[in-house]
């Protein structure tokens, strides 16, 4: 999960399959 303003990554999430896309909420907390 990467920050689009700074390009920083935030969080990796670990699949037994590749991950295409995601979607987050943003009133959520992730």
């Amino acid at each position: 999960l990467w920050d689009m303003r700074t390009l920083t990554l935030l969080k990796t999430y670990v699949t037994e399959r590749p991950v295409n896309a995601c979607a987050i909420s943003p009133l959520l907390d992730h």
